[in-house]
């Protein structure tokens, strides 16, 4: 997975999607299902770069599944449990 600039998280490169689309409910499921967010994250940045939506403390991470391209947020602290390798 990439680093890439926050310009890329913008609401014309959003398809419609979620974690539910991943199949995680609800945000306390993430650390229990971190092989699926490895699985279909394809590029992240840090929050404050993001030029839409900046929450300090997170990452911005981009998902591609079944043909859909979609971000969501992740604490730092989640960020570096999911991606740890």
């Amino acid at each position: 997975m990439q680093e890439v600039s926050g310009t890329e998280f913008i609401w014309s490169k959003w398809k419609a999607g979620s974690y539910v689309t991943l199949g995680i409910i609800n945000h306390n499921e993430i650390m229990h299902k971190i092989h699926i967010i490895r699985k279909y994250a394809i590029a992240y940045c840090d929050s404050l770069h993001n030029p839409i939506r900046q929450k300090p403390g997170h990452k911005c991470v981009m998902f591609y599944k079944d043909g859909l391209t979609f971000w969501s947020h992740l604490t730092n602290k989640e960020f570096k449990e999911v991606f740890k390798d």
